[in-house]
């Protein structure tokens, strides 16, 4: 399918504005829905949603909302039917450690490490058992700053470490002990 000059398949990922809410949704394109002429000018699609940080149930955004990231979606098995004019272009979904280990960030560029279980209204696998980081046992967020401790390698957020000077390079409590002996 072709809209805008931009060609379209089967399971692009997509991003959708919506005018009402002022903000994108992320979905998967699955079918193209022809309408009776008679009835609409441009076809529908039919896509299955991808739930961002401000779409996931409120207990959910309060236990873990600080470890999620704007730029992370959650795949789900919510289906809609919409005009193909809600398209605002084709955006890509990677995996956190792929979105990591790119050295820019780019604003169609999306990442996921969970899926979105509509009956159960969870996150599978949940995020007590996402990749963490710090001392705190927070799950990653690359949101978040963080600094590296020059002797161990690990990620520490900023914001967990007392004393924390920019201007130094920094060793964690762990390595401080251990390199103090």
């Amino acid at each position: 399918m072709k809209f805008k000059g931009v060609q379209y398949k089967l399971g692009d990922f997509l991003e959708l504005w919506d005018i009402s809410f002022n903000k994108s949704s992320i979905v998967k394109l699955l079918k193209i829905v022809q309408v009776p002429p008679h009835l609409e000018k441009m076809p529908f699609i039919l896509v299955e949603w991808c739930l961002r940080k401000y779409d996931l149930p409120v207990d959910v955004q309060y236990a873990f909302g600080k470890h999620i990231s704007i730029a992370e979606v959650f795949p789900s098995s919510i289906k809609y039917c919409l005009p193909i004019e809600s398209i605002k272009g084709k955006c890509q979904i990677v995996s956190f450690e792929e979105y990591g280990q790119m050295t820019t960030t780019l604003e169609n560029y999306f990442y996921t490490r969970s899926k979105y279980d509509q009956e159960t209204r969870k996150l599978i696998p949940g995020p007590e058992e996402w990749k963490k980081a710090c001392s705190c046992g927070a799950p990653e967020n690359p949101d978040l700053p963080y600094v590296q401790c020059g002797s161990c390698d690990n990620w520490y957020h900023i914001e967990c470490i007392k004393n924390f000077k920019e201007d130094r390079s920094y060793t964690c409590e762990d390595c401080n002990v251990f390199l103090s002996y």
